[in-house]
């Protein structure tokens, strides 16, 4: 036996599965069921990076990608649904003002007002 424990087989051949294989690919089914049941792990229905979140536009106003937002408030509150809160990250976008420092995001995408898309923040 080579030292490879995920060496792969032939069709045809008996199935041998060493201890240390074995062990490995119950630890990973662990580690995926752990993921699955963990309320803070990402939805499976999209790919979330840190810095692009859902905005809704609430300047009254259809923007062009880049327009710039000042983040208001969530969309959904943790009081209102926690697990929401928690899974999909979206805030009100607002017309900027000095009191939105640091506190801003810029569209990806044209958004009409009231509509909701994704944003840098």
């Amino acid at each position: 036996m080579s030292g490879d424990k995920f060496r792969k087989t032939q069709a045809g051949r008996p199935l041998e599965i060493p201890a240390p294989t074995w062990n490995a690919m119950v630890e990973a089914a662990r580690a995926h069921a752990d993921g699955q049941l963990n309320q803070n792990s990402q939805p499976e229905n999209g790919f979330r990076q840190a810095d692009i979140i859902k905005v809704r536009n609430h300047s009254g106003l259809d923007l062009d990608r880049f327009s710039v937002l000042g983040i208001d408030q969530p969309v959904i509150s943790p009081v209102d649904n926690a697990r929401e809160f928690k899974n999909q990250v979206a805030v009100r976008g607002v017309l900027p003002t000095t009191s939105h420092t640091g506190q801003f995001v810029v569209l990806l995408e044209p958004l009409k007002a009231g509509a909701i898309g994704r944003a840098w923040a």
